[in-house]
């Protein structure tokens, strides 16, 4: 099981992490270009915008020294998903196995009862693994 401290990390958006039906959380660290981050959330969304019940939600590791940057970027590019950076390294230490593989710029979808499945391809760039991808959301929706 994936623990997810939110109250832990410092929160840089308007929106905030809710128990729905499914989440979907993607992580990034520094290494990631930002622009290109923000780019893939807006297809995030586009891919999962009929699954009214189905949350995006970022975790960033970031250096203190530059979160504003990240923080521009968000109200630059004014997209509507919770961004949360790991200032405290919570995320990584409480989901050791989770996080090296989410590294890889996976998908981790997770239930309200906060059963997880780690999604290895990019349905972002694949369309095969975006017809996996969905019907993977489709089932675990109606588990």
């Amino acid at each position: 099981m994936v623990k997810l401290s939110f109250d832990k990390m410092r929160l840089l958006s308007d929106e905030i992490y809710s128990d729905s039906i499914l989440a979907v959380i993607l992580y990034y660290d520094s290494l990631s270009c930002t622009s290109c981050v923000f780019k893939d959330l807006y297809l995030w969304k586009k891919l999962l915008k009929k699954h009214k019940n189905i949350q995006i939600c970022t975790i960033w590791k970031y250096p203190i020294s530059r979160i504003k940057e990240l923080e521009m970027a968000y109200k630059v590019d004014n997209i509507s998903i919770p961004l949360y950076v790991d200032t405290a390294n919570v995320f990584c230490s409480q989901n050791k196995g989770c996080f090296e593989a989410l590294k890889a710029g996976k998908a981790l979808l997770i239930d309200k009862d906060k059963k997880t499945i780690l999604f290895e391809g990019n349905p972002l760039k694949n369309k095969n693994d975006k017809k996996v991808f969905l019907s993977t959301v489709k089932e675990f929706i109606n588990l």
